[in-house]
């Protein structure tokens, strides 16, 4: 009985240790042998996001990638939350559209090498297009957003009707804005977002560029003196009554409306609002806020690190991954050049014909080497928990609950407890 239970007792066991490690080795061997699978997880909210997957990635990826296959999802509205979901579980697809809680997480793949191993990194006619997040790349793409810099527009007969020049610095923008007040006609028709996410950078950049260098790289605070002087300012532009008093609520085709209309002589608004204001457009000039000047040899960008095509840190494909997003960041340069005429950093060798007069005269900027372009701050330093304050903050700050003391204050203080 004893030698039958001893012989059961190793049956069992031999029986248990066969089954893992065929098992162990089936999984092997499937992985080994199996044809290789990505899964992209795209924006599929935008129209542009949804043209290039129905006309550019799914038509070509198969033919384009032989050795592997290509999984899209589109998720439509739910894509933050259900790539909030997969970051959680650790289970991010190969190839994302980033996020920078993402990074925040540790689960995106540092690009930095790959990047600069394989040349991807040498096809950027300007560097600026790809943007670091604490010394490493984590996303790609072909750098479109980088040109929308922040455009301080004006109606031209206005100014000319009522022998008010162009201003040229902050000083000359002030007393622009007293004669247009006495003639009932807003100054500035501006937005709580624009003013959010561009006015204060360009006002900092106005102070001291490279102090708005140093705060981007974290060697200076919002409370030492540029930083300072620049909210000032835009609280003295509220003060003198250079904005629309629903500054802080006015919806956005409000804010395009009273320019367009003549309510308001000026607009501030990044490059992008050009379609909104095309029916005026022979009647409009432009001047960059950070230099008070068109030649500008400042640059405030937009863009984000996160903005583009992440790689899951923990893909079992990361060399198959990088080179899909690489290829799909061509397709993007294809698409906005060749359908949208729009300038992006990569070089896919497209001359752009028909490029209206701003985005002409920005782009020139933005690829020029002597031009310093900073990235826009709200996307590089801030990370969601202080880009939420921060809004909160300058609606104070031009609704007159703060003061701009009170506000870098308060702003430092945000970025200090959230880093």
């Amino acid at each position: 009985m004893k030698i039958y239970k001893k012989l059961l007792l190793l049956f069992v066991s031999m029986l248990i240790i066969s089954n893992l490690y065929a098992s162990g080795v089936n999984e092997d061997e499937s992985d080994e042998g199996s044809r290789p699978k990505l899964k992209v997880f795209l924006l599929s909210e935008d129209s542009n996001r949804l043209t290039l997957h129905q006309d550019y990635y799914a038509p070509q990826v198969a033919e384009q990638f032989p050795g592997f296959d290509v999984e899209f999802e589109l998720p439509g509205n739910a894509y933050v939350q259900k790539l909030k979901i997969y970051n959680a579980g650790g289970d991010l697809p190969d190839v994302f559209w980033g996020m920078d809680f993402v990074v925040e997480s540790g689960n995106a793949l540092e690009l930095t090498d790959y990047i600069m191993n394989d040349g991807f990194y040498n096809k950027f006619k300007n560097k600026n297009g790809l943007i670091e997040y604490k010394n490493n790349y984590y996303s790609i793409s072909p750098g479109q957003d980088a040109y929308f810099t922040s455009v301080l527009w004006y109606r031209k007969s206005i100014l000319k009707d009522n022998d008010i020049p162009v201003p040229t610095s902050f000083e000359e923008l002030l007393e622009v804005s007293d004669k247009l007040n006495e003639l009932g006609i807003i100054p500035i028709s501006n937005q709580s977002w624009p003013l959010t996410h561009f006015m204060y950078q360009d006002l900092i950049a106005y102070e001291d560029p490279e102090f708005m260098r140093d705060l981007l790289s974290g060697n200076a605070k919002f409370t030492d003196g540029p930083g300072l002087e620049a909210a000032k300012k835009l609280q003295e532009l509220v003060q003198r009554n250079t904005f629309s008093r629903d500054v802080a609520v006015i919806d956005h085709q409000s804010h395009v409306d009273l320019f367009t209309s003549g309510k308001a002589a000026m607009l501030y608004h990044p490059l992008w609002i050009q379609a909104a204001i095309a029916e005026v457009s022979d009647d409009v000039g432009f001047i960059d806020l950070a230099s008070m000047s068109q030649d500008s040899d400042i640059l405030t960008g937009w863009g984000s690190p996160f903005n583009g095509f992440m790689i899951s840190k923990n893909s079992k494909y990361k060399d198959e991954a990088i080179q899909l997003a690489e290829w799909m960041v061509s397709q993007d340069a294809d698409y906005w050049t060749k359908e949208q005429n729009m300038p992006v950093s990569y070089d896919n060798g497209v001359a752009i014909e028909g490029m209206s007069e701003a985005t002409e005269s920005y782009s020139k900027l933005f690829e020029n080497s002597s031009v310093m372009t900073l990235p826009n701050m709200t996307q590089v330093l801030f990370n969601e928990a202080v880009r939420a304050m921060n809004e909160i903050n300058i609606s104070k700050l031009i609704t007159g609950q703060i003061s701009a003391d009170e506000y870098v204050e308060e702003l430092q203080k945000s970025i200090e407890e959230n880093s």
